[in-house]
């Protein structure tokens, strides 16, 4: 699993707001196999295609930059740290929550699901 960092990831941005609710469990999906329960936990088809699918390729790329950022030279840190400030606030924009906090919840879900045969989100096994 990749290491981004954690926080209070349903905490509101501005002083003095409360926490709002965590993303909706219909954008994620677990898969694993009949004897070993969920091994994983991914956003589901419905998440990432929203937008005609700009969302799920926003989500992706996010992912690949937040790696790029930490290494790399100045030039590709650079040109990753714009990608994802420009897609963290078109996810924002469109969802309601952050690149971070849909990716909390991904990783809160698979830690408490995992080794599952059933959970409240679709789950594939095979």
């Amino acid at each position: 699993m990749q290491g981004f960092p954690e926080r209070n990831a349903y905490a509101s941005s501005d002083e003095g707001e409360r926490p709002k609710s965590p993303p909706p469990l219909e954008w994620y999906e677990g898969f694993g196999g009949f004897t070993t329960g969920i091994n994983i936990v991914t956003y589901s088809k419905l998440l990432m295609s929203k937008e005609g699918g700009r969302v799920g390729r926003q989500l992706e790329e996010w992912e690949q930059d937040s790696n790029h950022a930490k290494g790399g030279t100045k030039e590709i840190m650079a040109r990753a740290h714009r990608r994802i400030a420009e897609t963290e606030r078109f996810i924002k924009e469109r969802l309601g929550y952050s690149p971070q906090e849909l990716w909390a919840r991904r990783t809160e879900l698979e830690r408490k699901y995992r080794g599952a045969q059933e959970a409240p989100f679709e789950v594939k096994l095979i």
